[in-house]
């Protein structure tokens, strides 16, 4: 969550420092070939892991360690027992703070009770999103691990699943519309045949969600892919 040892020891006392955790992810890739390594900036901490020093920092630092990945979220949820535990270490050690939390999370502090919002208001959220995804940008990592491709009839299904997917996973975060592309990409990836037999076909439609942008989108990757794909394209020819 943070570079900020000082942060890190409020926030996860007895836990590993991110030096060392760094420190994992070269040791990983130094000696593997195969295994996926990355980071989890989950949750953001409103007024202590947000700021644009820390979130760069956590990008640039597991650039440079090799992460493959970095996954995020947006601001940290509170609920019950644990807004209250929270929230009365929080008041201890940054009361100047309070204040921005009341808002974000739409309560009055009372150190007994919680009645504030699941989540903090969502314009935060998506500007957190935004933030860290222009950073992967920036530094070139992905935003989501890289996904299994099987050799089989379901090679391109997945390539063009996987894609759509992290596209409704991006607009889901920034508060856009995002289901017709997750649910596109569950109907391509559970195919039982090669979306390029129904591109040949010119069957696509027949398949739920493929539509405007989104055929579109799956009529050119097939097009681009349709010369390598595997000769097999049911799934009966693979028992």
């Amino acid at each position: 969550t943070t570079t900020d040892e000082k942060i890190s020891k409020f926030l996860e006392r007895g836990a590993s420092s991110s030096e060392d955790r760094f420190n994992i992810i070269k040791t990983i890739k130094d000696n593997t070939k195969h295994i996926q390594t990355g980071i989890l900036i989950i949750p953001t901490i409103p007024g202590l892991t947000d700021s644009d020093e820390n979130l760069n920092g956590l990008v640039k630092n597991a650039k440079l360690a090799r992460a493959d990945f970095i996954l995020f979220g947006g601001g940290m949820s509170l609920r019950d027992m644990q807004a209250i535990w929270f929230l009365k270490q929080f008041h201890k050690q940054y009361p100047h703070l309070m204040e921005k939390y009341q808002k974000l999370y739409q309560f009055e502090y009372d150190p007994n009770n919680y009645l504030g919002t699941y989540n903090p208001e969502g314009s935060y959220t998506a500007g957190i999103y935004k933030k860290i995804s222009q950073l992967c940008e920036k530094y070139n990592i992905p935003i989501r691990m890289k996904r299994f491709i099987p050799k089989d009839y379901r090679r391109v299904n997945y390539i063009i699943a996987e894609k759509l997917l992290n596209e409704a996973y991006m607009q889901q975060n920034q508060n856009m519309q995002w289901k017709n592309k997750f649910w596109a990409a569950q109907n391509i990836q559970n195919l039982r045949l090669s979306i390029v037999h129904h591109y040949r076909n010119d069957t696509l439609q027949k398949i739920s969600n493929i539509t405007g942008e989104i055929k579109e989108f799956v009529e050119s990757t097939c097009d681009a892919l349709k010369d390598t794909d595997m000769e097999c394209t049911d799934l009966n020819d693979w028992f």
